[in-house]
């Protein structure tokens, strides 16, 4: 039983936990900001195309976000080439996509 509940008594967990409690309304404005603007930017490219401009504007946010993210340390930074294109994150991740779409990988 002890085995089960020494996770909470270590200041790691509550650090973890808090960590997550205060990024959550970061994330919910986040996601917030990428589908309002994806989902206006597409409705509004029928009305004299100024809908480019705002999914321009919700690319550009969605650079800041993973700039942001990257600066804190949540994103990985690692970059490294697969067939020819620069690819940034885990290596077994983008390794195991290609897999799935049948993409020789050396």
């Amino acid at each position: 039983m002890k085995r089960y509940f020494a996770p909470y008594t270590k200041a790691r967990t509550w650090a973890g936990t808090l960590h997550l409690l205060l990024d959550l309304p970061l994330g919910i404005a986040w996601f917030t900001i990428v589908v309002v603007g994806l989902s206006l930017g597409v409705g509004l490219i029928v009305l004299a195309l100024i809908g480019l401009f705002v999914l321009a504007g919700t690319v550009f946010a969605g650079r800041l976000i993973d700039d942001y993210l990257r600066k804190v340390g949540i994103r990985p930074k690692e970059r490294y080439e697969l067939d020819g294109l620069e690819l940034i994150g885990r290596p077994r991740a983008w390794r195991f996509a290609a897999a799935g779409l049948g993409v020789s990988v050396a």
